[in-house]
């Protein structure tokens, strides 16, 4: 893939547990930087980006041509550290009563 000067490529911004603000760049293996500020992660992920493009040849590897960006619904985790899923469409069901599916 051609780097060209306008090119974009997308950014995870994360709060660490120290404090900083970590960025990453998911379309390139292990490229991660940090800052104090939202700003400066941005500015070091920037030059950590370019540098990696520049060692990309060396290095043998080449940046996906196309990438797909998708958020994903999850189960999380309850107080009790047991997994949740997201409720999908429930109906509630008086105790002692049992719940059909509706005939088509």
């Amino acid at each position: 893939m051609i780097v060209s000067a306008n090119m974009e490529l997308p950014v995870i911004l994360n709060a660490g547990h120290d404090g900083y603000i970590v960025a990453e760049c998911p379309v390139i293996p292990g490229c991660i930087s940090q800052g104090r500020t939202r700003r400066e992660a941005l500015r070091n992920i920037r030059e950590a980006i370019e540098l990696c493009l520049e060692s990309r040849a060396e290095e043998g590897w080449e940046l996906a041509s196309h990438y797909d960006l998708a958020r994903v619904k999850i189960a999380t985790a309850s107080r009790t550290g047991r997994l949740v899923r997201p409720p999908r469409n429930v109906r509630r069901v008086a105790p002692g009563r049992t719940s059909r599916s509706p005939k088509a």
